[in-house]
């Protein structure tokens, strides 16, 4: 068996995570681009919602870990989405900034 000592650029090729171009989600009945900010507020109450459903089962049951891995896969990729939206300057609309208010 034969082992690398550095990854050729088709083995890190597979270790780079895949994802098919101009994918289009359902979103309250409409189709929007998958990481745009209607996707990401969806995958954001998603997240809550499984949260919750999570705390309803005894830890150990095999649900309560089925759920407890979609909630750390789902978090990893809000994280990738909010960065990527970050990036192009199109985070406007996803979370209120709070501003100082002025003193009078």
């Amino acid at each position: 068996m034969h082992e690398f000592k550095t990854p050729t650029d088709e083995a890190k090729q597979l270790l780079v995570e895949h994802r098919k171009v101009n994918v289009t989600v359902m979103v309250n009945g409409k189709a929007v681009a998958f990481g745009s900010k209607p996707h990401v507020h969806n995958l954001e109450t998603m997240l809550e919602s499984l949260t919750s459903l999570r705390e309803c089962y005894e830890q150990g049951t095999s649900t309560r870990t089925d759920l407890s891995r979609a909630v750390s896969r789902i978090k990893r990729l809000l994280e990738k989405l909010k960065k990527s939206l970050e990036a192009l300057g199109d985070m406007s609309g996803m979370e209120p900034a709070s501003e100082p208010k002025p003193e009078a």
